[in-house]
């Protein structure tokens, strides 16, 4: 297999050209009471952020198609569920965390002048009465923090999972691993969904990848339509118009239909499946809320910034660059692990930077997985930021390594 793209993709992808013209796609309203639904892992995950209502209705939904037999969670969903659910947990011990630390006492200071105004004595009453109220939250707060430290597979959305998913509720397909790499390397030079949008994780988009093989297995086993449903709305998944997801890909549809005999199928999110199978109107908005809330976090790249973590690695830096620890006027944040190869936005993963350090990280790619590691070639100074006047006149007098302001150069 080469790294090129194949220019006959399409006889691959559709090979009876004459069963294009010829497709028909079931109505979702048509198949729901006869259909498989196969849940994602970030509906899974969804859960922790929605109240004991919400859950409720959730555990209904699901209660009703597996006891109806038509509930499958992949192996990979169960896993990825594992090894996301305790970000989701450290997210709201995050939260919950920064909500009791911006609660603080209130103080006033001595005014020996106004200690006779008896309207100074009511406010200073009423303060004392505040920070007394604000004493008792902090210690809730902290008695909620310690619970979360307690939770070990028992939360009540992992105790909802495990009274409602049995055996039966998870499809494994047999996987051959080297196999399974080829054709992934394939679809991902072809830009062939699901997945190629992941290519760059560390896991090089196996995850979405070895999902979608698995609905394809049970599309060949079973030969009925089928639900997905999903909170990825990325273009490797449906087509888009500006940045909203209209219908699956083509590719998709055509290639579950061919596996499973000419069945259907349908990507939604959890709130649409809520609605399908009438759940409250109340809890299906409250969801649906919660879902676009995350699609805008998510951004267009599609990744969570931490915006605490961030400032408290600029707070810990004291205007010093973490490399040179020259001290700048400004000063930009830096993944030790890059977010598009599966690093996380959190502190620990952060590292401050002048311009010229940051940019020099960029200019010289390398393999090493930690960049605070020397890797800078002082020859490739281009910054922003003199290094001596620390205006961003490097560059500006027409001369790349040169000060338009100060004349400093990088041999000085």
């Amino acid at each position: 297999m080469t790294d090129k793209t194949n220019p006959y993709i399409l006889n691959k992808i559709y090979p009876d050209a004459n069963s294009i013209l010829k497709l028909s796609i079931e109505k979702l309203e048509n198949i729901k009471d006869s259909c498989v639904v196969v849940i994602d892992t970030n509906v899974l995950l969804l859960p922790y952020t929605v109240g004991n209502k919400g859950l409720d209705e959730i555990r209904k939904t699901f209660l009703k198609l597996a006891s109806e037999e038509r509930l499958l969670i992949p192996g990979q969903v169960i896993r990825e569920f594992a090894k996301n659910r305790p970000n989701k947990l450290a997210e709201i011990y995050h939260a919950i965390s920064d909500q009791k630390s911006r609660v603080q006492k209130y103080k006033i200071n001595s005014y020996p002048l106004l200690e006779s105004l008896s309207e100074f004595q009511s406010a200073l009453k009423t303060i004392n009465d505040m920070n007394e109220l604000v004493s008792k939250f902090q210690k809730e707060m902290g008695q909620v923090l310690d619970y979360i430290k307690t939770l070990n597979w028992d939360d009540v959305v992992s105790n909802t999972y495990k009274e409602l998913f049995s055996p039966k509720q998870i499809f494994e397909p047999e996987i051959n691993e080297e196999e399974y790499l080829s054709e992934l390397k394939e679809r991902y030079v072809n830009k062939i969904p699901p997945g190629y949008k992941d290519g760059r994780k560390l896991d090089e988009g196996i995850g979405d990848f070895i999902i979608w093989k698995t609905i394809l297995a049970i599309g060949s086993k079973f030969k009925r339509n089928l639900i997905f449903v999903t909170g990825d709305e990325k273009n490797d998944w449906n087509h888009q118009s500006m940045g909203k997801p209209l219908y699956p890909r083509f590719e998709l549809i055509e290639e579950y239909r061919a596996i499973s005999n000419g069945a259907s199928i349908h990507l939604i999110n959890l709130s649409n499946l809520l609605e399908l199978y009438g759940a409250d109107t109340s809890i299906v908005d409250q969801i649906e809320t919660i879902e676009n809330q995350y699609v805008q976090q998510m951004g267009r790249t599609n990744r969570i910034r931490n915006i605490y973590d961030k400032k408290v690695a600029m707070s810990m830096a004291r205007e010093k660059c973490d490399i040179c620890q020259e001290e700048y006027p400004y000063l930009e944040i830096h993944h030790k692990i890059p977010l598009s190869e599966g690093g996380q936005d959190v502190i620990d993963n952060i590292i401050v930077l002048c311009p010229n350090c940051h940019r020099k990280i960029h200019q010289k790619k390398t393999k090493q997985k930690d960049p605070i590691i020397p890797i800078i070639d002082e020859s490739l100074i281009t910054g922003i930021y003199c290094m001596k006047c620390k205006k961003p006149t490097m560059g500006s007098g027409g001369y790349e390594n040169v000060c338009g302001y100060c004349n400093y150069t990088d041999s000085e």
